[in-house]
């Protein structure tokens, strides 16, 4: 009797601990993303493909609507001026200091994933936010910032809509947060990051994020507005990631042989990786200067890789799941419990070594999810191109970290006979 009780529990425990963590998973799965863009028109829900999203400012004086709150009318250029400085002044808001808190954003954003944003300097004057009309070239932006008093005082410090409009509004309540950060010094009291991380927040939300909890970590996308760190961490770049590709996915992608992501030539005892920067543990920051982060984003993505060699060489390989084990809920209240979720658990991934020709030499994909695959000293005798292709085998995003290491092989040695010296 207690066998079958003990065993029934376990059961239980086994089946809830399974359906909560399958929950999380399904938050990494399930983020909206942009259907259709102002630069590139319809590109559909197909998650992983790169987008480019233009940014700008409505001029002072649109309108701005929130379903529930009366109609408003942006004075954020002229709010922004007031507190922060106008610079040179004009029409030119590239100009202004504070320019560069939103422009830090945004590419901060472009250097962790496969979203290229860039700012344009126009606005139709069409009415901002909900309900408001879609980006279009030459006369509004996808992604329009407005601001204005959210009432008397308090209310959010700033909100922005979800992907396919990505408006954010900034409350003019809470003008004595705006200050400047230069994420190129340190984050102090006379350098404070907390007004850059809330547009970053606000425009994590514009690409399609929610709200998340994690008591085992601090990410951007929690709403207790962090100080401690720039910018997206682990958790945001990887469900951007899995929206939007990584940063390689711009511009055509790494996903074939003809479109690979070049390496170059690699002599004598080369090395080469990429991904390190996800091999981390959950305490440490992201720092701004850090970029180098790459996954696979479901079972059809590929990133393909292509080196030269000049002599007879052999390769070793090492692929790496990346990422860590930390806490995490999807939204930002209540009291439902975190589940652990591990990072480098999400895809079983593999590699193939191709030759110039398009031929598979080798397939490696002999481990399960969360373990390294690796080859020693594979010969590679034929000089010119050759590519490493990486995959995963399931429906998430993985991080992972790729080393080469290139050894020529050296040429034989060829003994040269003397004459034979006569005899006298």
């Amino acid at each position: 009797m207690f066998k079958t009780l003990q065993c029934y529990l376990v059961c239980i425990l086994t089946f809830a601990m399974t359906t909560h963590a399958f929950a999380v998973y399904e938050g990494f799965r399930k983020n909206g993303r942009w259907k259709k863009t102002a630069t590139d028109g319809n590109v559909g829900s197909e998650h992983g493909r790169s987008i480019t999203l233009t940014w700008g400012f409505v001029k002072d004086g649109t309108e701005t609507y929130r379903k529930g709150k009366p109609t408003r009318t942006s004075t954020f250029i002229a709010a922004m001026d007031a507190k922060l400085g106008s610079g040179a002044g004009g029409d030119d808001l590239t100009k202004r200091p504070w320019f560069k808190l939103f422009d830090n954003s945004f590419k901060r954003w472009s250097e962790l994933t496969g979203i290229n944003f860039v700012y344009v300097p126009y606005d139709d004057g069409a009415r901002h936010g909900q309900g408001g009309l879609p980006g279009e070239l030459d006369k509004r932006a996808d992604v329009r910032i407005a601001g204005a008093k959210m009432g008397p005082k308090g209310g959010d410090v700033a909100y922005s809509y979800h992907e396919n409009n990505g408006d954010m509004f900034i409350n003019h309540n809470w003008t004595s947060r705006w200050k400047l950060f230069d994420p190129s010094k340190p984050i102090r009291k006379n350098n404070p990051v907390n007004f850059n991380n809330t547009i970053l927040h606000e425009s994590g939300h514009g690409i399609g994020l929610s709200h998340i909890s994690s008591k085992s970590t601090e990410q951007l996308m929690e709403i207790r507005g962090e100080k401690n760190f720039f910018g997206p961490q682990l958790d945001e770049i990887l469900l951007a990631q899995r929206l939007y590709g990584d940063k390689y996915e711009q511009f055509g992608g790494n996903d074939t042989l003809d479109t690979a992501q070049k390496i170059g030539t690699l002599t004598g005892r080369a090395t080469w990786s990429i991904g390190r920067d996800a091999l981390r543990s959950p305490r440490r920051f992201i720092s701004p200067n850090e970029s180098d982060f790459v996954s696979i984003d479901d079972e059809s993505d590929t990133d393909v890789y292509q080196f030269n060699i000049t002599s007879s060489s052999t390769i070793s390989i090492t692929l790496t799941p990346a990422g860590y084990e930390y806490s995490r809920r999807v939204g930002g209240g209540g009291k439902k419990p975190e589940s652990r979720v591990d990072m480098r658990k999400f895809s079983d991934l593999g590699f193939k070594i191709i030759d110039a020709d398009g031929y598979v030499l080798k397939t490696i994909n002999d481990n399960g999810e969360g373990r390294n695959e690796s080859i020693r000293n594979f010969p590679l005798n034929t000089t010119g191109p050759y590519y490493i292709s990486v995959f995963g085998l399931s429906d998430d995003a993985q991080f992972y970290s790729l080393r080469l290491k290139v050894t020529a092989v050296p040429e034989p040695a060829h003994l040269t006979q003397s004459p034979s010296l006569s005899s006298q």
